[in-house]
């Protein structure tokens, strides 16, 4: 599966409608580290957290081809912590739902299985969240280059290396809904 199909079939796989981009990126960012794909898609560090250009640019071709659409949708009030002034809602249109059943026809097992964690990750709040998946992406993408287990103030320490700010409180919220996915494993001690 190429970065488009998988921005396409994900977008569908999550009902159609991803309010947010950062929120997109980083749904798709868990999508490909539940099936250790993250590198495939070409996901790197970047401010929001994990990023891949190769989504962007797919999402872009797939608005441009009109199988997917965007709606700015301005926020009210200050922005904080750097975070998004307007939420871009991201839907599939109606020729986009066809063509992403065409494509769900067509997949191999491994694509199929991918996809099929994409309600799970939605069912949960900070996958709603663009800020808190931003953060629970960041807390995930340093766990996985440190190769270590998981400890908030090695996390935190090692943020920095990606001029990434990260709250200790924040990244042990994070790293439960991390748990719940099981994508990493806290230490009770």
């Amino acid at each position: 599966m190429d970065a488009r199909d998988f921005a396409l079939l994900s977008l569908e796989a999550f009902g159609g409608t991803v309010n947010g981009r950062t929120l997109f990126q980083k749904r798709l960012y868990f999508l490909a580290a539940l099936a250790r794909r993250e590198s495939e898609f070409g996901f790197r560090a970047h401010y929001y957290g994990p990023y891949s250009s190769a989504v962007a640019d797919a999402l872009g071709e797939l608005k441009s081809l009109g199988f997917v659409e965007e709606t700015r949708i301005p926020l009210q009030g200050p922005g904080t912590g750097g975070f998004e002034r307007n939420l871009f809602e991201i839907k599939l249109t109606d020729a986009g739902r066809r063509l992403a059943e065409h494509k769900k026809a067509c997949l191999d097992g491994r694509d199929a299985e991918l996809l099929a964690r994409a309600p799970e990750i939605a069912a949960l709040p900070t996958a709603n969240d663009y800020a808190k998946a931003s953060i629970a992406a960041k807390v995930h993408y340093i766990t996985m280059q440190k190769g270590e287990a998981w400890d908030t103030r090695a996390a935190a320490e090692e943020a920095r290396k990606y001029d990434w700010s990260l709250d200790p409180r924040a990244a042990e919220e994070a790293a439960d809904f991390l748990e719940q996915l099981g994508l990493v494993q806290v230490d009770p001690s």
